[in-house]
């Protein structure tokens, strides 16, 4: 705001002046926090934000921000979705500050693997194990299980009569993408 006093004078006349107020309006500001997607047990996030609405030859460089991202979400969140709050000065020079929250995404981890050898053996009358031992996820906990012909079970199939058996093993864990081995 400024008081801007114009005077006029002249000679036989009386001087005249006239006070008056200019207001310069901060510009606004928007600053976005960015969207992310990571995948479930990431460590640490790096949030990231844009800002838009800068005038004449200013950046975002020539603006103290002060921007303080966070979430409620941590390496033990479930698959969903989170906020990602955003603040920072409300003004800061010739603008004002309006901020913009984000979304976290926590998807599946994809690290889940699982892996089983089949076994071999001459027709011989006896039932044995079609898997020369159990299936092994990298994962500790994940459940495994075992597809033969359409039925699932959670044991090692067996088989008794000669044949090529194509089975399925699957592991399965809370918030792991599904993996699977032939």
């Amino acid at each position: 705001e400024y008081e801007i006093t114009v005077r006029a004078e002249k000679a036989n006349y009386v001087p005249a002046e006239k006070t008056v107020t200019a207001v310069i309006k901060p510009a606004v500001l928007t600053v976005t926090a960015d969207n992310k997607t990571y995948e479930y047990g990431t460590e640490q996030y790096d949030f990231t934000y844009r800002s838009e609405g800068y005038k004449g030859a200013d950046t975002s460089k020539d603006v103290e921000l002060a921007v303080v991202m966070s979430t409620t979400a941590t390496k033990d969140s479930p698959e969903d979705t989170y906020p990602i709050s955003i603040s920072g000065n409300k003004t800061t020079g010739n603008y004002t500050v309006t901020y913009v929250p984000g979304t976290l995404t926590i998807d599946k981890n994809s690290s889940l693997t699982v892996e089983a050898k089949g076994s071999g053996w001459t027709y011989d009358g006896m039932e044995h194990d079609l898997l020369s031992g159990p299936a092994a996820a990298n994962v500790e906990g994940a459940k495994i299980s075992y597809t033969l012909d359409g039925t699932t079970v959670s044991e090692v199939p067996k088989a008794l009569n000669a044949g090529t058996y194509v089975i399925t093993v699957t592991a399965e864990k809370p918030n792991y993408a599904t993996a699977t081995a032939k």
